[in-house]
């Protein structure tokens, strides 16, 4: 899942062709180095493990922090021993979802690239007006245009599961974090 997602974002952004590569298919994408080191984590959890014990991570699913954020988050409270806090739970804030990301258009582009110039504090007033009210003005149509919806099918994991399922056995040997209902999603038939 992470890599398509991954996939996913650095097609819609056009990230790709801005590296020098055409992600046009997954297939083509996972033959590409960059995509891999993303997707696959115990290498770079071991250089991690080099420097700091494993008693300093705290892992965590994204699935729990979607259905229970509450015990997620104090889990980071007590796990960095702060002071306990009342979390906001319920107030909803934009996600950065396949669903909801865009492709920007070329007009979307300039018009970003013109934002750019603004400094910063400047547009941090501009922006907080509209934020209060949970506009975003890349929503518009002439701005940005909805991305390709992708859903994961088994030749997305036929692709990767010679190389994500190893790494997820050792991510779980090194880490004790249980990884056994990702491994479970490879044998979908």
């Amino acid at each position: 899942e992470r890599a398509l997602s991954h996939w996913k974002m650095i097609r819609d952004s056009g990230a790709d062709r801005r590296g020098g590569v055409d992600w046009y298919d997954f297939e083509t994408a996972w033959a590409d180095q960059r995509l891999k080191e993303d997707s696959i984590w115990s290498d770079s959890m071991a250089r991690w493990l080099e420097i700091f014990e494993k008693d300093q991570f705290l892992f965590i699913d994204s699935i729990r922090m979607r259905e229970e954020p509450e015990n997620v988050l104090s889990e980071i409270t007590s796990h960095f021993n702060l002071e306990s806090f009342e979390y906001d739970c319920d107030s909803k804030k934009e996600s950065n979802t396949a669903r909801s990301r865009k492709r920007m258009t070329p007009t979307g582009n300039a018009f970003k690239a013109m934002i750019r110039l603004i400094p910063q504090p400047i547009r941090n007033v501009l922006a907080k007006p509209l934020q209060r009210r949970s506009l975003n003005i890349y929503d518009l149509p002439i701005i940005s245009i909805p991305g390709e919806l992708v859903s994961l099918t088994k030749e997305h994991y036929e692709i990767c599961a010679e190389e994500v399922i190893p790494d997820l056995r050792h991510f779980e040997e090194m880490t004790g974090f249980q990884t056994s209902h990702w491994q479970d999603a490879f044998d979908i038939s």
